[in-house]
């Protein structure tokens, strides 16, 4: 990301532009055929069709020739498909984009660049069918710059861009096939409210089918209805350590003798290779540490200040230990594009200019028709 710039788009963008849309378009076209094959109703024309030629003609060269005709037209019928929605793309929107996007009111068209060469686009304007939130469009970034965080830049300009225009919610649409991207946007917040098929009858016979999601953020205090949804992530939340707490018992070299000691006298006592085997892989069985919260708070500008064993007794037997953390340096922090629980960790620490009194902040996400789910985070003074 060093050398990546996003700015507004420009008119002598647009060329660059309209073909990022297209390549990034036609890159969907091969999941769209492999989707087509897995259809029911796609296996059986293509079974059918090869049974009857087979047995009407005795020859196999003739059904295996239709199958793949009928493979090629199918594929053709995809590629008809997306060409059409392309050229509709760029006959519309794609074609004033200044028009579409830049001049009219809470709209805006940006592009990532890098080294002068424009590599990435997204736009959001409001949406057609639910003007009250924003609908982001035209995420694109070049294959040969993706994973770099390009697209996560773009996904938070448009967040940015929604909030300070007051606006509750971004909305988007993707289609069925785009799994990388329905990764991004999952992990950016996005939270998927329905699917629905192309109004298209080819699109309609093969299920093709576009995916509605929504992120929409409201950060306040704590509310007493709140109590037993924080109580249960609180509860949910630790439990998530137990892998990786058993997986640090297990490096702790008291563990590993007592699992050699049990192991020898196993394969001595029952003279059997296998039940010591049994015995050592059901408690080898854990495989992750507990470094997801630490990176964050380091990339927030935590700095580790001591670590001090856990005062019960199984927890020094085990070097169960707490880093605890610094508060946050606040140019560290300044430097980050806020997403909701960094935006959390900042309201936690801006708090200390309050005074003595403990505090607890909710995040709530909350969309329309489905449960609230909430993320709470706490501060006080140190004890």
């Amino acid at each position: 990301m060093a050398n990546i710039q996003i700015r507004k788009y420009r008119d002598e963008d647009s060329e660059t532009v309209k073909e990022l849309f297209t390549s990034g378009m036609n890159e969907h076209l091969p999941s769209s055929f492999v989707h087509v094959l897995k259809q029911p109703l796609t296996q059986m024309f293509l079974m059918v069709t090869f049974c009857a030629l087979i047995t009407s003609s005795q020859s196999f060269l003739l059904p295996v020739l239709a199958v793949t005709l009928l493979l090629a037209g199918v594929r053709q019928m995809i590629v008809y498909m997306f060409n059409g929605y392309i050229d509709a793309s760029l006959k519309n929107d794609l074609k004033d984009i200044g028009g579409t996007y830049l001049r009219k009111n809470n709209s805006c068209f940006w592009v990532a660049e890098s080294d002068g060469q424009v590599v990435g686009t997204v736009a959001c304007l409001p949406a057609e069918n639910m003007p009250e939130f924003l609908e982001l469009k035209r995420m694109s970034v070049r294959r040969s710059h993706r994973g770099k965080g390009i697209a996560k830049a773009l996904c938070r300009t448009v967040a940015d861009f929604t909030r300070e225009r007051g606006f509750p919610a971004v909305i988007l649409y993707t289609s069925m096939v785009a799994t990388d991207a329905q990764k991004l946007y999952e992990h950016m917040g996005y939270k998927k409210m329905r699917q629905f098929p192309i109004p298209e009858f080819f699109a309609k016979i093969i299920n093709f089918t576009l995916i509605e999601a929504m992120a929409n953020i409201q950060i306040r205090k704590y509310q007493d209805e709140d109590a037993e949804v924080v109580k249960e992530l609180f509860t949910l939340g630790m439990s998530e350590h137990v892998p990786s707490s058993f997986t640090h018992v297990l490096k702790q070299p008291l563990t590993q003798m007592f699992l050699m000691v049990t192991f020898c006298a196993l394969i001595t006592s029952s003279k059997s290779f296998l039940l010591p085997v049994l015995a050592v892989t059901l408690v080898l069985a854990a495989v992750r540490q507990m470094t997801d919260a630490q990176k964050l708070y380091e990339h927030m500008g935590y700095t580790k200040m001591r670590e001090f064993v856990v005062p019960e007794f199984t927890a020094k037997i085990v070097n169960f230990t707490l880093p605890a953390e610094s508060g946050i340096n606040s140019d560290a922090a300044g430097r980050i594009r806020p997403s909701p629980l960094f935006l959390l960790i900042r309201l936690g620490a801006d708090m200390q200019a309050l005074g003595p009194s403990d505090c607890v902040w909710a995040y709530a996400a909350s969309l329309p028709q489905k449960p609230v789910q909430t993320l709470t985070v706490q501060c006080k003074p140190l004890s």
